[in-house]
């Protein structure tokens, strides 16, 4: 895993499995208070430390909140992160978000996004490109078809929020 602290970028790189010695970098994802700078998100962090006996990122953001994530576990199957939002200031923005490099569904980190919404009996999927936003309990981002870029770049899921 890797966090990039100029714009709160982070990176998971799953364990490869039996057959690669390494394995691809997927998505980024920002967790804190996304921020618009010259049309890209940012999260602005004002300090970051790493607790290694914990695998634990302790974040402290520009605009006075904080948050931690913790890796929870990592094995050939999945990587397993856990956010605790801790002191959040008032407003709407958004605490997280994804970028991804897409070109076509074949040439992709991340071509597809299916989310289930509160109150929807099911799951709705949509190409990543075209997705307008949603209220979601569970969401997911990957691929339904082979990509050519970055083979082993993992899909991402987001569950388990809660307040």
């Amino acid at each position: 895993m890797v966090v990039y602290p100029p714009d709160g970028y982070f990176r998971a790189r799953p364990l490869p499995p039996p057959n690669l010695n390494t394995s691809d970098y997927g998505s980024s994802f920002l967790v804190g208070p996304i921020e618009a700078d010259a049309g890209r998100p940012v999260v602005n962090l004002k300090e970051i430390g790493f607790d290694p006996g914990q695998r634990r990122f302790q974040l402290h953001y520009a605009d006075g909140s904080t948050a931690s994530l913790t890796l929870r576990s990592a094995d050939g199957q999945r990587t397993v992160l856990d956010v605790d939002l801790g002191q959040r200031l008032s407003g709407a923005r958004p605490f997280a978000a994804l970028r991804s490099m897409y070109v076509t569904d074949s040439n992709a980190d991340a071509a597809r996004i299916s989310v289930k919404e509160p109150a929807a009996p099911s799951w709705r999927e949509e190409n990543i490109l075209t997705f307008a936003g949603a209220s979601a309990t569970d969401v997911w981002m990957g691929r339904v078809v082979p990509s050519h870029h970055n083979t082993s770049a993992p899909d991402m899921v987001f569950h388990k929020f809660a307040r």
